[in-house]
Formats: C-alpha cells, structure tokens, sequence
C-alpha cells in the first residue's frame, strides 16, 4: 500500500490532468470501494445528510457479445459506507460538473461517473483504468493499491479488522 504523503501527491498530480478522475479515485480512497461499485453510484445511492453512500451493485465487463453490465451484489453484502470529508468534496465537485454539463441536476437515477453526456451510460471499468494510468503519470500506484492503502489507513486508525471488512465488502474478516 502506498503512504499517505505518496497517495496525496499522486492525486494532486492526478487532479491536474483529469479532474473527474482525479474525484472518482478520492471516493475510492476515501471508501475502500472497488472500481465497479464506484462505477455502479446512482446519485441515489449518496446521502449527503448522512455522509454515506450505499453499495448494492457494480460493473463489470460481460465480455464480447455481451458488454457492460450493472449487476446487483448479492442482498446480504449490500452495505451503507461512510463518507469522509474529502469524498463528500469529490462528489459535490463531479455534481457540479454534471450541472454544468446538462443545466440542471442529475437525476437521481444518472450514474454518478457516467460515460456521455445524459448520465444513463456508466463509465466502463477499463475505460476508468486507463484514464487512471494516464493521469498518474510516472506513479505505478494502482486503483488496487489504493483500495490496500484504505484498509491500512483504516486500521491505523483504530477501526476492527471486521468493521474494515465490512466497510470494504469483504466477507471474511480477512482483508485482501
């Protein structure tokens, strides 16, 4: 996992070359969530009253034939994630920037990270992959060693193994 002076620096370079994405890994930082349940956020699944954002679902890559598909994770691993701060920021930024875009909010259906203009469309995982790799730049660090840094920051932090486990959607206690 990357240091947090490293994860700063790699996402203030990040924010210079592509801001949305720069946003949409804040979240993922911020939340441990894997990139296609970023991908899946309906701007119904945040609540900015309670600071959280609900995961029930992701994207993925179906293959040829078949494309992008938005498949609800099972009912028992559906979770409420709490928002630090800094996510809370990316969001209104990206929700900003969505009201610029087509002139009025997002319905609460749009994805959250879309591809094209009217928000029905999800962002494609490998899509956000290579936006990822290219605002980085010279920084190897990854989206995976991202979700690693959460956790870690996480249990420095003083939360339980089990409660990064469950913020993180992982059904055993072990982290990976």
């Amino acid at each position: 996992a990357p240091t947090g002076d490293e994860g700063r620096k790699v996402l203030a370079a990040a924010a210079k070359r592509d801001p949305e994405i720069a946003d949409a890994v804040t979240v993922l930082v911020s939340t441990g969530m894997r990139r296609g349940e970023l991908l899946a956020l309906r701007w119904s699944d945040i609540d900015f009253k309670k600071d959280e954002v609900n995961v029930s679902a992701a994207i993925t890559d179906g293959g040829r034939g078949v494309g992008i598909l938005r498949k609800a994770t099972k009912r028992a691993d559906w979770r409420d994630v709490p928002l630090t701060g800094g996510a809370v920021d990316a969001l209104r930024r990206q929700e900003e920037r969505r009201h610029k875009l087509i002139g009025s909010q997002p319905l609460p259906d749009d994805y959250v990270f879309p591809r094209g203009i009217d928000g029905s469309v999800p962002l494609r995982p490998d899509t956000m992959g290579d936006r990822w790799a290219t605002a980085r730049g010279r920084s190897r660090i990854t989206l995976q060693h991202l979700r690693h840094y959460a956790a870690t920051a996480m249990l420095d932090a003083g939360e339980s193994y089990r409660t990064v486990a469950d913020i993180l959607g992982n059904s055993e206690a072990t982290l990976r």
